[in-house]
């Protein structure tokens, strides 16, 4: 079953606060609010809407079937149409990904400038 649990940065004192969604405080705005996406990184950290992560990844060339592939790349998680999914900065999105070869790196409030750049494509 999945939990309902929010975080908010507090406005006066810069610190993130974590809450239910029976007990949001008065002080938060609509638009602050990130939800819990339910999973964990590969370190075990919350996921949370919002949240910048990074993720590595090697495969098989799809193309020629032959040679290692890698990807290592930071996006943006965001939730539409009923999922949590993740941003390239293409603008393409993605709902499903592998979040144990995810790590939270940042989010886009405080580390915007880690979703600058291509993904580093290495062979």
């Amino acid at each position: 079953m999945m939990v309902f649990r929010f975080r908010a940065k507090h406005p006066e004192f810069g610190k993130w606060l974590y809450f239910g969604i029976q007990n949001v405080p008065s002080w938060v705005r609509k638009e602050e609010v990130q939800q819990f996406t339910g999973l964990e990184d590969k370190n075990g950290t919350p996921i949370f809407q919002g949240d910048i992560v990074n993720y590595k990844n090697t495969f098989i060339n799809p193309m020629t079937g032959r040679g290692k592939q890698s990807v290592d790349y930071n996006r943006e998680v965001f939730y539409e149409d009923g999922a949590f999914r993740i941003k390239a900065n293409s603008g393409n999105t993605s709902s499903f990904f592998d979040n144990k070869k995810m790590e939270v790196i940042g989010n886009i409030y405080e580390h915007p400038h880690l979703l600058e750049g291509e993904p580093i494509e290495t062979n």
